[in-house]
């Protein structure tokens, strides 16, 4: 059995991460070509085809034609709009970390309790961390560790931001026997924080991360 509280200090971290944000780069740019530009050149094409109607004097065709471009417009920006998500998620950038830790509380499957003292903002770097790791920490509950709950805490301490997540599943979660955890691990490393991860069997996780929280001093 692996030892139930694990310190991740890994060296090759930050090789780790940019490798992972290059294959991330890479999807969006796949993304990108294959979805949203292919939509906007098709679109490009439809109001082409709605100008020589009109310039016919088809104006009704042609104005069908305008509202499928329109539909068109309209699905194309919110793709726009889930891509950009990946990126930075709406909620976190315009209403913060509480607000946007809330969200991933209030649409998760499994119930998660949350105990937020973020009363100051964050180096975006910082609140892209805390958020991305609750965010896989909820979703690894709700596909893995057979929870009946969850919970959030997220303060201030000291000069560090911790984030704890914590659930009654099954426990047994191995850092080194997956990728998910060193992901995580790996993002934390890379600020300067330190990330724990403590999961007898049987008794539940608790996934643990300091983050500087002012990482300019």
């Amino acid at each position: 059995m692996h030892d139930a509280r694990v310190p991740l200090r890994l060296a090759n971290s930050r090789t780790r991460l940019l490798e992972t944000e290059d294959r991330g780069r890479q999807e969006i740019e796949r993304d990108l070509h294959d979805g949203a530009q292919q939509r906007f050149l098709s679109l490009t094409l439809t109001l082409q085809l709605a100008e020589r109607l009109v310039a016919r004097g088809e104006i009704e065709k042609g104005a069908t034609v305008l509202r499928e471009a329109m539909d068109g417009l309209e699905a194309g920006l919110q793709e726009l709009t889930e891509l950009v998500g990946g990126i930075q998620p709406e909620t976190l950038r315009n209403a913060g970390l509480a607000a946007a830790l809330e969200e991933i509380a209030a649409r998760a499957a499994t119930p998660v309790a949350l105990n937020l003292t973020l009363n100051r903002s964050f180096d975006e770097p910082v609140e892209l961390a805390a958020y991305f790791l609750v965010s896989e920490a909820i979703a690894n509950v709700i596909k893995h560790s057979g929870a009946r709950r969850a919970g959030v805490v997220a303060a201030v301490r000291r000069n560090y931001l911790q984030v704890v997540v914590a659930d009654d599943g099954r426990g047994g979660a191995d850092p080194r026997a997956g990728t998910g955890l060193r992901g995580l691990a790996d993002r934390v490393s890379a600020l300067g924080g330190t990330f724990f991860v403590d999961s007898p069997a049987g008794v539940g996780t608790i996934l643990t991360a300091l983050l500087p929280a002012d990482r300019r001093r």
